[in-house]
């Protein structure tokens, strides 16, 4: 799985790009060009200095994370709500907040297939690639004794909001368009996720 996942970073940021990142119509390109030619274009920053930045980013996520996670113990207390629905609600949006709106506006801008790779770049991400190092790093932890690691092993209910996540996600990107209707339903399939998970 994260071979697969490793292949599909390949495939789309390096030998497939014009997949997701679509030509501009030769008027909007003419305009940007005299946007930038009157001294509007954008920093460039180099490589290095991108991965400085993003290192340091990557540093400080992980500490804000750390407390995030330790005042989760405090929240259930008080709110009497399942670790689990904290998963799917709060820590499922708030620290991806950032890539969803810019997915909003990748989709304003008319460019679909970028939208709908950021918005379920997370989610691949954590099936193919942290999952199962999660599982090897449990397993290693506990000495390869299946009591007490963490399995791929769910409850029916998990099965299936993942199956039909799936499912409803491929729907979305076979047919490749969106409207406030799509979204509306989009967002109703979430709450009932959630009132599943908060009352089950």
């Amino acid at each position: 799985l994260p071979l697969a996942y490793i292949v599909g970073l390949v495939f789309t940021l390096k030998t497939h790009t014009h997949i997701l990142y679509a030509k501009p119509d030769d008027k909007h390109h003419a305009e940007e060009e005299e946007e930038e030619q009157g001294g509007h274009g954008e920093a460039v920053w180099s490589k290095w200095q991108s991965l400085a930045v993003l290192v340091v980013c990557t540093c400080m996520f992980a500490l804000i994370s750390e407390k995030l996670v330790e005042g989760i113990q405090d929240v259930t207390a008080t709110f009497n709500v399942s670790q689990i629905f904290l998963g799917v609600s709060v820590l499922a949006v708030v620290p991806t907040a950032a890539e969803y709106l810019n997915a909003v506006q990748f989709a304003l801008s008319n460019n679909m297939p970028l939208a709908l790779e950021i918005g379920a770049s997370v989610a691949v991400q954590i099936t193919l690639f942290q999952m199962p190092m999660l599982v090897f790093y449990s397993a290693f932890r506990n000495h390869l004794v299946n009591r007490g690691s963490f399995t791929l092993i769910f409850p029916m209910l998990h099965f299936y909001v993942v199956f039909f996540s799936v499912l409803i996600l491929n729907l979305i990107y076979s047919y490749g368009k969106a409207n406030y209707f799509i979204g509306a339903a989009l967002m109703s399939m979430y709450i009932i996720i959630l009132a599943c998970f908060y009352f089950v």
